[in-house]
């Protein structure tokens, strides 16, 4: 009985964390140069959240800022990294491409088109734009919860 029930506590030890480390998900901060235009450089940065969604996908919410400009997205399908990101208030388009973020999550690519008015103007110009971005992951456990 003692045997059955040491058994049952091995078992479950190993496979709850495993379950929960499923539904965990991670958040980064993601800074860098960035180029836009044809040969414009400045510093960017990106926040990332990997997340669980429908269930068995991992999906990305992105923030993108520059200085006190910022545009949030969704990254649904990582395979893709398709990323569509608007102003606050969701009335302008500010980066039309792809975000994907490495496997290890030390990277996180930004390619595609940004308006760096950020919806600051009526017709925004959409400026050719790449970044590699460094990650480091923010961890609550890490500060002693």
């Amino acid at each position: 009985m003692l045997v059955r029930l040491s058994l049952i506590g091995v078992l479950a030890a190993v496979a709850i964390p495993s379950a929960a480390q499923a539904a965990d998900s991670s958040w980064l901060v993601c800074k860098g140069i960035a180029t836009h235009g044809d040969t414009q450089k400045t510093f960017f940065v990106a926040n990332v959240l990997e997340h669980r969604y429908e269930a068995v996908k991992r999906a990305l919410d992105v923030t993108l800022i520059y200085g006190a400009n910022v545009s949030t997205g969704e990254v649904t399908d990582i395979a893709a990294g398709t990323l569509r990101a608007t102003s606050v208030d969701n009335k302008h388009v500010v980066f039309v491409g792809t975000g994907k973020l490495s496997e290890g999550f030390k990277t996180f690519t930004l390619v595609g088109k940004i308006d760096f008015d950020f919806g600051g103007r009526d017709n925004p110009r959409m400026d050719r734009f790449t970044a590699k971005l460094s990650c480091e992951q923010l961890d609550d456990l890490a500060i002693g919860h």
